[in-house]
């Protein structure tokens, strides 16, 4: 992307698939509802040609619903010429008089450690956008996932023993081309005389999403063409059942360290149990995952006599006290509501002579 190419026009008059896709995001972003006529929209773009599309669109659309564009640009740093997609993304920018932010982001060390390359590299990403959102006082952030990210997600999460599924929104982040295909992205980008950039490492095979993306999906296509669309829809209709389950199950779970009647529990459907779970050990502030909240469910209701403990992440503990269940942070976390109940606190003495 190098010169100074023709200022980009809205509105101009397009092909019938890319005419189709400007129509089928349009009934998306009301059906949902994504993105409010009038708002401020930060939208995340990388230089590839998922985001470069999603900007273009968005951008196309704009004058007839109000919105206000501000382009925001994350660098990891984590590859040679990194910093050429951050003037690509600029170029896209100014082509369209719109507000431009970038920052090269340093990743957090210890997120490396424990949870590798991408997905420190995306933490940090999504909390520079939400800092853009704040700063520019905008209602949305819009990245560009589409329906193929969205198969891969799923077929990810069941080969770690789970149901993963990305929601067209969730809290201010919303996806407005997750329902189309890629092709669809391609006939925009060819219609609108959109470049972009190739990311290297989208290639390198050391990566879960990337093996997904140039095996498996090819693979499944073989077998029906309209696998991946299927695996998308599976995948939403998997979100947006969990979505379900998790509001069940927050109206289950007290205060943060409020005692869980084990029979009321034990009553509940496995599904809701371990949303029960999660919800509990995140008001211990430990993550817990549905796999191993699956597995700590099971454990809970093998029974055993007296007072049984299992401990979390982050120091934060599950003890089984009486017919009650309580979760409990390293500070102590809960202990209020054991005393109200006049239970005990169980003194575990972990030191060594």
């Amino acid at each position: 992307m190098t010169g100074a190419p023709e200022r980009p026009r809205p509105h101009s008059s397009l092909p019938r698939a890319a005419e189709g896709l400007r129509a089928r995001v349009v009934a998306a972003i009301r059906r949902e509802p994504l993105i409010a006529d009038g708002a401020v929209v930060v939208v995340g773009v990388s230089g590839g040609l998922d985001s470069t599309v999603l900007l273009d669109l968005l951008w196309d659309l704009a004058p007839r619903h109000g919105w206000r564009l501000v382009v925001a640009h994350a660098d990891h740093g984590l590859r040679a010429r990194s910093g050429e997609d951050a003037l690509a993304v600029g170029w896209l920018a100014a082509e369209r008089r719109l507000p431009f932010v970038t920052r090269r982001l340093a990743l957090d060390p210890s997120a490396l450690a424990a949870r590798g390359v991408e997905a420190a590299a995306r933490e940090a990403r999504y909390a520079f956008l939400e800092r853009v959102r704040r700063r520019t006082g905008a209602r949305r952030v819009a990245v560009g996932h589409h329906m193929a990210d969205q198969a891969e997600t799923a077929i990810m999460g069941l080969l770690r023993g789970g149901i993963a599924a990305m929601p067209p929104r969730r809290g201010r982040l919303v996806r407005p081309l997750l329902g189309e295909a890629r092709g669809a992205l391609r006939a925009w980008a060819a219609a609108r005389g959109l470049r972009w950039r190739e990311d290297p490492t989208n290639a390198d095979p050391r990566h879960l999403r990337n093996r997904v993306r140039a095996e498996v999906l090819p693979l499944l296509a073989t077998i029906d063409p309209g696998a991946v669309r299927g695996v998308a829809a599976a995948a939403t209709r998997w979100g947006e059942d969990a979505a379900a389950l998790d509001a069940v199950a927050a109206s289950l779970v007290g205060e943060p360290g409020a005692p869980v009647a084990l029979a009321a529990y034990a009553s509940w459907p496995r599904a809701v149990r371990a949303r029960v779970l999660v919800r509990l050990a995140r008001g211990a502030g430990a993550p817990l995952g549905m796999r191993a909240a699956g597995d700590l469910d099971l454990r809970i209701l093998a029974g055993g006599a007296g007072p049984r403990v299992f401990h979390l992440a982050s120091g934060a503990r599950l003890e089984l006290l009486g017919q009650d269940l309580v979760c409990e942070a390293p500070a102590g976390v809960g202990r209020g509501a054991r005393e109200r109940r006049g239970i005990a606190p169980r003194v575990v003495d972990n030191s060594s002579d």
